[in-house]
């Protein structure tokens, strides 16, 4: 919101109450006076050059449907939303303009996560039109980038993880700033109908001395600006390219070199280090911001709208959806075949009809205080598939009555054809408020067939006898499973999942 400020390098971020100054070393604030891991003081020089992100910038994004029209490489400049991320980086300058360094200065943390922020609802929306993220992962002939290779510095997670819908459930964002509620902080005014960031001169602070708006521009440098001058060009290396500029920018860059590693580094991952020096000062960071809030008695402001797209958490109980059949970037429905899961379902304690529509206590993994009972009689279970090694994914749908306490149903889900191998995937189910179900496999050698837990990862094989159908044959299929006598259908089904919201995690028994 600081880029639709008449001068964004005077916002009240750059102050000693929150992040301390942006121009040259920093020596106010939490993180005044921080010396990096290379042994020079954390720099910045704000309005430098690039561009901060602007709601437009933010809009162009969103409106976009699939992840290559917003990734580098495949994007048009203003859908780019590394695009948009690489210009903020710049536009801060110091150790922030350099893609090795940047974790050194704590606003990366803020910045990384807008734009998480961002991709989150990127991926709300591609859900509401029937898209699954996970499934949508962009081609790429970049090695680093690759679907399958181990994540930098976060393995044994792959690349393709991070596109997991798992994350979407663990995390929970505030909503933007709107004017309808005074924009809800005592940092924030509404102008020109948008809430932008008061200057520093609201908490009697003198505005930045590179400011356009500074009378001492083109007069007097700052003290802290001529400290990071006198240090000479900065050992960040490699900088983030940028291809949107503000007018606003001064073009006055720092001067850089290449990075010489401390002698003491030991892996190619600052990032770690970082986070890790940023864990042992927290103490003395929280206690600053904690005295400053305390002597300004900030008000705590709680907002509870639906998201931009008019969903709310748990709402859409029947979307539209199409599964890609995308594997290994191509689609194809005859390189997947289908296996039966039986879904068993107990009603949870919210049912009107065990509990008079009461929400279960929040603390627990069957309850989530952002899940409502939605009144419709109906509950959905998702079946998903990912695969291992393969890249690809797949997601069938079982319905149950809420009016029934214990029910079961069989659906099918997806896995790559093995004509070629072993098949590996790992299979999971959730219900509409993304809570797990328990996954249950065949115990073999049972006689009668017994189920026993199990992490939900298969092996699929072509070898007789196949458990699984081609796409033309599985309408066949499905009539011949209910032909057979309840007690014979086990001998079909290999994978299980029971939905009963247990106050357990739901792999912590499995084999």
């Amino acid at each position: 919101m600081d880029f639709d400020m008449d001068d964004p390098t005077n916002s009240i971020m750059w102050s000693s109450s929150f992040m301390g100054n942006g121009d040259g070393v920093v020596t106010s604030g939490p993180f005044g006076n921080w010396m990096t891991e290379d042994n020079i003081p954390l720099i910045r020089n704000i309005g430098s050059t690039g561009s901060l992100l602007s709601k437009n910038d933010v809009q162009d994004v969103l409106s976009r449907t699939y992840h290559y029209q917003i990734n580098e490489g495949t994007a048009e400049v203003r859908y780019s939303l590394e695009g948009h991320h690489d210009g903020v980086h710049r536009w801060m300058d110091g150790q922030m303009a350099g893609l090795h360094t940047s974790p050194q200065d704590p606003i990366f943390f803020l910045h990384h996560s807008f734009i998480d922020y961002i991709w989150y609802h990127f991926r709300i929306r591609q859900k509401f039109n029937g898209i699954d993220p996970y499934a949508d992962y962009p081609p790429t002939n970049l090695t680093l980038h690759e679907p399958f290779r181990p994540m930098a510095a976060f393995a044994p997670l792959r690349n393709i993880d991070g596109y997991s819908n798992f994350w979407d459930d663990i995390l929970e964002y505030e909503d933007s700033a709107t004017c309808s509620n005074g924009c809800g902080s005592l940092y924030l005014q509404c102008v020109r109908g948008r809430c932008v960031s008061k200057d520093t001169s609201f908490l009697n602070e003198p505005v930045n001395q590179d400011s356009r708006s500074s009378v001492n521009r083109d007069k007097k440098m700052s003290l802290s600006k001529q400290r990071a001058l006198a240090l000479g060009p900065l050992p960040i290396g490699k900088q983030f390219n940028y291809y949107l500029t503000d007018i606003r920018t001064r073009n006055d860059s720092m001067p850089v070199r290449a990075r010489i590693k401390n002698p003491e580094y030991q892996g190619p991952i600052p990032f770690a280090s970082v986070l890790h020096k940023m864990l042992l000062q927290w103490n003395s960071v929280r206690e600053k911001i904690g005295n400053h809030r305390q002597a300004k008695a900030i008000p705590t402001v709680h907002r509870n709208k639906p998201f931009e797209t008019g969903m709310t958490p748990g709402q859409n109980v029947n979307p539209s959806f199409q599964n890609t059949f995308l594997i290994n970037n191509i689609a194809d429905v005859n390189k997947w075949v289908f296996i039966p899961v039986r879904v068993l379902y107990k009603m949870p304690m919210y049912s009107k009809h065990m509990s008079n529509a009461q929400n279960i206590p929040t603390g627990t993994p069957k309850g989530y205080n952002k899940c409502r009972n939605r009144n419709t009689g109906t509950e959905k279970i998702s079946v998903h598939s990912v695969g291992i090694n393969y890249m690809g994914a797949y997601t069938g749908f079982a319905h149950f009555k809420q009016s029934s306490a214990i029910s079961s149903s069989v659906t099918y889900v997806a896995v790559q054809n093995p004509e070629n191998g072993v098949s590996k995937a790992i299979i999971s189910a959730y219900d509409s408020c993304g809570r797990m179900c328990i996954p249950t496999c065949f115990k073999h050698g049972s006689n009668p067939p017994a189920f026993e837990s199990c992490s939900g990862a298969i092996e699929v094989t072509g070898n007789s006898p196949k458990m699984f159908s081609s796409p033309e044959l599985n309408h066949n299929v499905q009539n011949r499973y209910y032909e057979i006598p309840v007690s014979s259908r086990k001998n079909l089904l290999y994978l299980s999942f029971k939905c009963f919201y247990e106050n357990s995690w739901p792999w912590m028994n499995c084999n």
